[in-house]
């Protein structure tokens, strides 16, 4: 090899050497970036509550806590949804940066149930007891709703039963009630209480009137002296039912007005959000 050559040859080898010696000591930086999660100091930031129940209303400052610092945006967090989910913000120590938690979403609250503690059925009459039972959740709109025991309306006799509601997220309500099955009633077996003999003459008497009264004599209502009556409009079947107009609604509103008694009215709803009730009240 000629002098000359090896003369071009030795400086390449020594750039080449202190390329490699300055990479070694000192590695390519991160982009210095405060908006970047990978500049996130954990040890800036305390979590404080990382569950949170559907529907509460939380702000971001009071489950994040910055070590010597704030949080630059605070706001309402949503938590419409149950889930696992991130959230991300910016806060202030010595420079501004970006931080990021995780938290959950749950639902814990168990389902309502609407249950009487007793029902008294009549044997070989329409009534099902069993439609009257409500079960509804704060969150779920399905949910398992049932009765626990075995019974049988066609025999008489006292039968303790159960009612379970379970929710999606696995909240569990029971409640206990009793199913009395008993004979219909003889006409005029009981002797009949009159309003006049309970109250005074200063009272004012109101009284709520639905299909269950069926056809009313309301001359006499008025003479008995009530002077006041609650109507019902309609109902709904039950949670996410259609709704039906009371079918003795128009005949007793005319009649007792006809008698002057004041009247109102009024919607039997299992209406569980804001949406159900407004597309009730614009079909009424």
């Amino acid at each position: 090899m000629s002098k000359n050559k090896l003369l071009f040859i030795i400086p390449i080898i020594l750039i080449s050497i202190s390329v490699i010696a300055l990479l070694i000591l000192y590695p390519k930086k991160e982009n210095d970036n405060s908006n970047n999660l990978k500049n996130l100091n954990i040890d800036d930031i305390v979590l404080l509550k990382d569950e949170i129940e559907v529907y509460e209303n939380i702000k971001l400052s009071e489950i994040v806590e910055v070590k010597d610092g704030k949080i630059i945006d605070d706001y309402m967090l949503d938590t419409s949804k149950i889930g696992q989910y991130e959230i991300k913000f910016k806060y202030r120590n010595d420079e501004e940066k970006t931080g990021e938690v995780t938290v959950n979403v749950v639902d814990t609250i168990p389902p309502y149930i609407g249950l009487k503690d007793h029902y008294t059925h009549i044997i070989d009459t329409n009534f099902t007891f069993d439609k009257d039972v409500l079960c509804a959740d704060n969150y779920d709109r399905n949910i398992t709703c049932e009765i626990i025991g075995e019974y049988d309306i066609t025999k008489l006799g006292e039968t303790n039963l159960t009612v379970v509601a379970e929710d999606n997220s696995g909240n569990i309500t029971k409640k206990d009630f009793v199913l009395k099955v008993i004979e219909k009633p003889k006409k005029d077996s009981q002797e009949r209480i009159k309003i006049e003999d309970i109250i005074d003459d200063n009272a004012k008497i109101m009284i709520d009137v639905s299909k269950w009264q069926q056809d009313i004599d309301w001359k006499k209502v008025k003479d008995s002296g009530v002077r006041y009556a609650m109507l019902r409009l309609g109902t709904q079947k039950a949670l996410d039912k259609e709704s039906l107009i009371d079918e003795f609604f128009d005949k007793n509103i005319k009649e007792a007005q006809n008698n002057g008694i004041k009247v109102g009215v009024y919607y039997f709803s299992y209406a569980n959000d804001i949406d159900d009730a407004k597309e009730q009240a614009e079909i009424l």
